[in-house]
């Protein structure tokens, strides 16, 4: 992608990578970072020695799986899971993936795949599927797929400002006629705040 196309959707993503977008998947990352603790405890338990990369790479795994697809991968429990075999065909250098990145990188022209014909399917199929199961039923998540969903329908990311605004929620509690004072109306608009 080049010139007016690539800035287009340069622009069209750059808002899903704003520190706010970021931190509200922290609860993602924190449950992976929960089941790598509940995995590390066995082992150190039996003061067992360990593989430190490859369990951070299981690790790193589940972290994009979640943050990214928003599939739960149990890449840590499950070794030979899809997702972590995919993963590790991206990121290890073999002799064909050089020469594909080499020749791609050159001659862009060619339109040489750099990845493996099967890695892409299964990405593309990763994405499609997730979409269409969350549409289907109206499933949220606060990760970054949300966010091309969002930019699919809506043509745009929300601003994290535009995600909960206090002032607009205290005009709509009363809306129901109900009388409440100005701190009952920001007490209820900031726990809904949190809520969502």
């Amino acid at each position: 992608m080049k010139g007016k196309q690539w800035r287009k959707l340069r622009a069209k993503l750059t808002p899903t990578f704003t520190s706010g977008k970021m931190k509200m998947m922290f609860n993602l990352m924190k449950e992976c970072a929960e089941e790598l603790r509940n995995f590390l405890e066995g082992p150190a338990s039996k003061n067992e020695d360990l593989e430190v990369k490859e369990i951070m790479s299981k690790f790193t795994t589940d972290i994009i799986g979640s943050c990214v697809f928003g599939l739960k991968c149990n890449s840590i429990k499950d070794p030979n899971s899809e997702f972590r075999t995919m993963g590790r065909k991206v990121v290890e250098p073999s002799l064909a993936s050089v020469i594909r990145l080499m020749i791609g990188m050159l001659m862009p022209k060619l339109g040489i795949r750099i990845l493996p014909w099967e890695v892409t399917q299964f990405f593309i199929t990763a994405v499609r599927d997730t979409i269409q199961y969350r549409e289907q039923h109206n499933i949220v998540r606060n990760d970054f797929m949300q966010q091309l969903i969002q930019l699919k329908n809506e043509g745009r990311v929300r601003d994290d400002d535009d995600e909960v605004d206090k002032a607009d929620l205290k005009n709509e509690v009363s809306t129901n006629r109900t009388k409440l004072s100005e701190r009952d109306k920001s007490n209820m608009a900031d726990s809904i705040g949190e809520h969502t």
